[in-house]
């Protein structure tokens, strides 16, 4: 009986995966600015994420501390049974600073949907916490 290798189909390699994702990883921090430019009375972000499923119950919690210099990413990836969905966070954060807030606390539910089309339930509370330049400085 003879005996035939099979050929790997052609497809693309880890490498070129790796310098693809990095490449999107780096035109997406150039796409979204950095903090400064984007709010400039803002001298530093806080943000405390909590990543609950749909019975309410915790999945995972993250903290995120962005200096003027940071890049200006709000998106953070579901941990949920969606696989896919993200979180934006940037229009709440938009008004928070343009309302001159010192904090906020809101939810945003995942609008992705499961396989079945049942929405995927999971929710992020996030507790905000900015600090802004003083007027004197900023005017100058």
């Amino acid at each position: 009986m003879a005996y035939f290798k099979k050929r790997r189909a052609k497809t693309v390699s880890k490498n070129e995966e790796r310098q693809e994702k990095a490449s999107r990883a780096e035109s997406q921090v150039r796409m979204a600015g950095v903090v400064g430019a984007r709010f400039p009375n803002v001298k530093r972000l806080n943000m405390r994420v909590t990543f609950l499923d749909a019975r309410k119950n915790p999945l995972d919690e993250k903290t995120l501390s962005l200096a003027p210099n940071d890049p200006a990413i709000f998106k953070q990836p579901c941990p949920g049974m969606c696989g896919h969905g993200t979180f934006d966070f940037s229009l709440k954060i938009t008004e928070q600073v343009a309302a001159a807030a010192p904090s906020a606390e809101f939810g945003v539910p995942c609008a992705e949907r499961q396989g079945s089309g049942i929405p995927c339930g999971c929710e992020a509370r996030v507790s905000l916490q900015l600090e802004y330049v003083p007027q004197a400085q900023a005017q100058s």
